[in-house]
């Protein structure tokens, strides 16, 4: 079976947030053309008909991101899955899209969960923090706007994934941002590294390796006192690394839309008994972010690039189980 998988910006740059960190802001801003609207019918059109000339039997990913793209409208969507239905034969098409939720309603919410949509929420800790974080054009905090999103999708159905861009300031506070995850019932979960933009080597909201280390021991000591109860949590990071100590493979795959179903969470977890020797995992963490001031190309996508589990619906993690870490701690 051939795999591919696109990522799209129907809208270009447009975005209804003024994050105060945003990356894909300073990406437009070194373009000769910063914002090319929104992604005509004949564009929707040339790549779908790419995607399916691979074949009948082909696997295809379709993931928006922006900008914000719910900026194209819902009728943009409409048109393209339109499209996608009239011209599928039989290849299997997955749909991702990566939000900040500020439009997201019931209306929004029907139409994600009747074509099956993966979607990434993007949400930067508890309100204090993503109201002063991630305010909207007239400088008004989003949280409420953003909560009612999520209960919308809830209320559809609709399968999704929180993103959070940890900061520098949010950094510092692991047991409040791993609070509001619970209290939330955020069950998949996504922090990314803040960085600075292109010219820069810092700024006020980026992310030292230092933090991040030190944000993570935390976070990780929380999520291990969970898991030990039997409260499942899936953290990308902990996806990701916790299965190479087992020598398993690793879960980036799920960007090409083919990670097993034998490695999600459920058949990949590591014992209780290596976890609980969180140095491993803290040492890990500190010694690849101290050791490079460059951070991994897929971090720095900035709060709307689609976690790996985002890019397939098939790849999204299941809560983890106990098996593995008895094979890594061996």
């Amino acid at each position: 079976m051939k795999h591919i998988s696109f990522l799209i910006k129907p809208a270009s740059s447009t975005c209804n947030m003024r994050c105060r960190y945003c990356f894909y802001a300073d990406v437009a801003e070194h373009r000769q053309t910063a914002n090319h609207g929104v992604m005509d019918n004949a564009t929707i059109q040339a790549v779908v008909d790419r995607a399916f000339a691979l074949g009948a039997d082909a696997e295809v990913t379709f993931a928006f991101q922006g900008g914000e793209p719910t900026c194209a409208g819902l009728d943009f969507f409409r048109a393209f899955c339109a499209y996608v239905d009239e011209h599928r034969t039989q290849q299997t098409v997955h749909l991702a899209i990566q939000t900040n939720g500020y439009v997201i309603d019931d209306t929004w919410a029907a139409f994600l969960a009747e074509h099956h949509f993966l979607v990434g929420v993007s949400i930067d800790g508890y309100p204090e923090m993503h109201d002063w974080l991630r305010p909207d054009a007239r400088g008004v905090g989003t949280m409420a706007r953003v909560l009612d999103a999520v209960a919308a999708l809830r209320r559809a159905g609709v399968d999704f994934n929180i993103l959070t861009v940890l900061t520098d300031q949010l950094a510092h506070h692991p047991q409040k941002l791993y609070r509001f995850y619970k209290q939330h019932k955020f069950d998949f979960v996504q922090p990314i590294p803040c960085l600075p933009g292109l010219d820069e080597e810092s700024d006020e909201y980026s992310l030292e390796p230092e933090s991040f280390a030190s944000f993570y021991k935390t976070f990780f000591r929380l999520w291990l006192e969970d898991f030990k109860r039997g409260e499942r949590m899936s953290v990308t990071l902990f996806d990701n690394v916790i299965p190479l100590f087992a020598g398993m493979y690793h879960s980036n795959a799920a960007c090409w839309g083919r990670v097993p179903r034998s490695l999600s969470w459920r058949a990949t977890a590591m014992s209780t008994h290596a976890i609980s020797t969180c140095s491993t995992a803290t040492a890990w963490a500190t010694s690849a972010t101290t050791h490079s001031r460059t951070w991994p190309l897929a971090m720095r996508c900035g709060p709307f690039c689609p976690s790996p589990a985002a890019t397939a619906r098939s790849a999204r993690p299941a809560p983890l189980s106990a098996s593995v870490i008895r094979t890594a701690s061996a």
